[in-house]
């Protein structure tokens, strides 16, 4: 339990240490481009009614029926998610902001790590010392 505290502790720092960039330099990329999976809570509530309708006519908003999940291209009319503001997200400190969201772009399960190559962070080699720390506590790094 002691070495998944330390773990959660090196991805939770090294997402911080990005903040910054991410709003100065990366202009929010992963929130005006790609895609994310949520629910229907989630869809709520980053999509007003109206817009999910405008969203669904231009494609850019799929229910998944095997899964009961949605998927939302930031490929859309409305420049990237509906809650971004410039470069900043209106809903960031909010509890109900989709997991994808807070754990963007590292992710991990079980001892794999997976870090978005769409991130320009990570393009950067930004998460490189952290990535050494989780690999010594026994992480694995796998490419998506």
């Amino acid at each position: 339990m002691e070495k998944q505290k330390e773990v959660n502790k090196i991805i939770s720092n090294a997402r911080k240490s990005i903040g910054k960039f991410c709003i100065e330099e990366c202009n929010a990329y992963c929130c005006r481009k790609g895609y994310i999976l949520i629910n229907e809570r989630q869809l709520n509530l980053l999509v007003e009614e109206k817009e999910q309708i405008e969203l669904k006519k231009e494609n850019k908003l799929k229910e998944l029926s095997f899964s009961g999940k949605f998927m939302l291209d930031f490929s859309n009319y409305l420049g990237g998610c509906p809650k971004l503001k410039g470069t900043k997200c209106s809903i960031h400190s909010s509890l109900e902001r989709p997991k994808v969201c807070q754990e963007f772009p590292i992710f991990l399960l079980g001892n794999n790590l997976r870090i978005s190559s769409k991130c320009p962070a990570h393009q950067k080699n930004m998460f490189f010392p952290f990535i050494k720390q989780l690999e010594g506590l026994g992480c694995e790094l796998t490419e998506d």
